[in-house]
């Protein structure tokens, strides 16, 4: 779906869009979509497109607008007194017609002064920021002030919220986050003259940071910046001809099945314009498997065979990771199988790599065996001096991994079986090691060679693949480790899961995935230690309280993505209803009451408020109502 501009009409593929605003002239022609050419500029060819322009709004009262936000309901435009007016706020709805207007609290009331540039809309607390000067300002939908905080700079010019900080910018100064009482937590480098931010936690590869920005030969230009590496993918996409980049806005409340970014483009006159991301990331596990897979399965064939062969090896150890019998359901894992997820994981991850370009081998970092003996021995492994593996009892057709004690294994690497040096396996590169060598009983299954790549695909693309692993390995731990809790595991093996997790994001965030990903297992199973003695507790409680009377069950999936199930047992017929309220008290959510009859009953609540608004991440508390009896529980949203 693309945008064409004929005689004076916008075009969205072969419909006609004539946008029909009462008090604001219609939408005119502004442009073509993103990576377009145009006569003006017939040779322009970004590197991506940013996603289809799918409508778009103006408004001609104001010759002066800049920031744009979006809180589900409404839009919030910021305007300028820069034409003897006072710096204001316009109110548009959904459908991008006038509702209202109210003044800004800004400092700079001068006749030419800005006002509030770029917003950032908390949806947690429901207010926004806004900036014209050090101070960051958060006010409310009606304009009131509610508090205030110094900000890096003498104008904090674009702002976003990632729903834990805010995230300046100030042309072509360095971005920097913050927290709400003004602390620098992070800073980034950053050379593009910046004209507002916005956070995407919703497409596919999230999280990201979109930077609007002025100059690089073009005035408008939309960047995708990776907030957990600090820098840019190296993905843009050029906007409309002679137009100026503004604020930009990112929500998943306007279409609550696509991912929707919102650019402020000055012109004359000045529009908002919605480009779509995409589907919104389906962020369970398993839905971020099955995405990698489909994303590899694109990219064949390559017409090289052993490119291709490598891709399949990462699409059948993703596969083997999501084997019914290792899974409960979307976000729980059976205990005494599931660790078998975070092993394929992990060999899908070294697997991409070598897949990816790359620097030439720089050494062995690891690598695995499988044992092909016919009795069960004691493997120990030596390199540089130093143990590296066991000393462990290994079983015919076992796989063991060799991991180097300092980066990377030395020239040599000695297999020591009951007590006797069995082999000696050259592990630098002037003699490469690969897939399928066979030394003595152990075949070598897979090799980490550091620094390694050698593929023809950008890396940009497989950090994202791989992150969409890692971060299912996250959601896997980070679930158990909060069942554990919820439970009143044993502390001590909750403490040393939260420690991995630790261990775990200090590795992600260096780049160090495999090892990541170990962490994140080891995290897993230290809270499912935690629980042995608790679950058989916890479930003869819920089965105690079935068999005896009414019984509200724990949400299905837990924690929530998109959708959950409440299921409760009643003894008696009875007029019941289910409530949700969030932590502060606010009830966000309730059910028609209805008479039931006695047994198991269960609903289905697809996480919106009763006003038909997406709620927001956090902890939030549900809650069985009948005559006689009341239940609660806690449960977990993710966005």
């Amino acid at each position: 779906m693309k945008w064409f501009a004929f005689s004076g009409f916008v075009l969205l593929g072969a419909v006609l869009l004539v946008e029909s605003v009462v008090g604001v002239q219609g939408a005119e022609p502004y442009g073509q979509l993103y990576g377009m050419k145009d006569k003006q500029n017939p040779g322009r060819k970004p590197l991506s497109t940013l996603g289809d322009s799918i409508w778009a709004f103006n408004y001609t009262g104001e010759q002066g607008l800049y920031g744009v936000e979006f809180d589900g309901d409404y839009f919030y435009v910021t305007g300028d007194n820069a034409w003897s007016d006072s710096n204001m706020i316009y109110v548009f709805n959904r459908d991008g017609k006038y509702v209202r207007e109210f003044a800004q609290k800004s400092k700079n009331s001068e006749l030419g002064d800005w006002g509030w540039l770029d917003l950032a809309y908390r949806p947690d607390h429901d207010y926004f920021f806004g900036s014209d000067d050090s101070m960051i300002t958060a006010f409310d939908k009606f304009g009131n002030v509610r508090y205030e905080f110094r900000g890096p700079y003498d104008v904090c010019q674009g702002l976003a919220w990632d729903g834990q900080y805010v995230w300046v910018s100030l042309q072509n100064l360095a971005i920097v986050k913050i927290d709400t009482t003004g602390v620098i937590v992070d800073s980034y480098p950053n050379s593009y003259m910046i004209q507002g931010l916005a956070w995407d936690d919703a497409s596919p590869g999230n999280p990201w940071l979109w930077v609007s920005a002025w100059g690089q030969g073009w005035n408008n230009r939309i960047y995708q910046f990776d907030p957990v590496k600090g820098q840019y993918t190296g993905v843009y996409s050029e906007g409309a001809y002679l137009t100026l980049a503004g604020g930009l806005a990112f929500s998943t409340d306007w279409d609550t099945s696509r991912a929707i970014l919102f650019e402020l483009i000055q012109k004359m006159p000045d529009y908002v314009v919605a480009y779509d991301l995409g589907p919104i990331a389906t962020r369970t596990p398993p839905g971020n498997k099955t995405d990698v897979m489909a994303e590899l399965e694109i990219l064949k064939p390559t017409g090289d065979k052993k490119l291709d062969k490598r891709i399949d090896k990462i699409i059948r150890h993703i596969e083997k990771s999501l084997e019914p019998k290792l899974w409960i359901d979307d976000t729980h894992l059976d205990p005494k199988h599931g660790k078998k997820v975070f092993c394929e994981e992990k060999k899908a991850v070294k697997y991409m790599k070598k897949v990816c370009k790359g620097d030439k081998c720089k050494g062995v970092a690891s690598f695995s065996l499988i044992y092909h003996g016919t009795n069960e021995v004691l493997v120990e492994v030596i390199s540089k001096e130093k143990t590296c593996f066991g000393p462990e009892l290994v079983s015919p057709g076992d796989t063991f991994e060799i991991n180097a004690v300092d980066q990377k294994l030395g020239a040599n690497t000695e297999i020591w079986v009951d007590d006797f040096l069995n082999q000696e396996i050259h592990t630098s590169c002037s003699r490469p090691l690969d897939e399928g060598m066979v030394f003595g009983d152990f075949e070598v299954e897979d090799v980490d060679k550091m620094s390694y790549g050698g593929g023809v695909f950008p890396g940009e693309l497989c950090e994202r693949l791989t992150g969409m692993l890692v971060e299912a390995d996250s959601i896997l731990a980070r679930v158990a480790i909060d069942d554990a809790i919820a439970a009143n595991g044993k502390p001590k093996e909750i403490e040393k899961a939260e420690k991995e997790m630790a261990k775990a994001e200090k590795d992600k965030n260096k780049g160090k995935y495999d090892k990541a990903i170990d962490h994140y297992k080891h995290a897993w199973q230290h809270a499912q230690k935690a629980m042995k003695k608790h679950k058989k507790q916890n479930q003869m409680m819920d089965e105690t309280r079935s068999r005896s009377g009414t019984v509200l069950l724990q949400n299905r999936p837990n924690p929530v993505f998109s959708s959950t199930r409440f299921e409760f047992i009643l003894k008696h017929a009875a007029q019941a209803r289910l409530t949700v309220h969030d932590v502060a008290g606010r009830k966000v959510w309730e059910s028609a009451g209805s008479h039931l009859s006695a047994g198991q009953h269960s609903f289905e609540w697809n996480c919106l408020d009763q006003n038909g608004s997406r709620v927001p991440s956090g902890v939030y508390i549900y809650r069985l109502d009948t005559e006689s009896f009341s239940q609660t529980r806690k449960m977990v949203i993710i966005r």
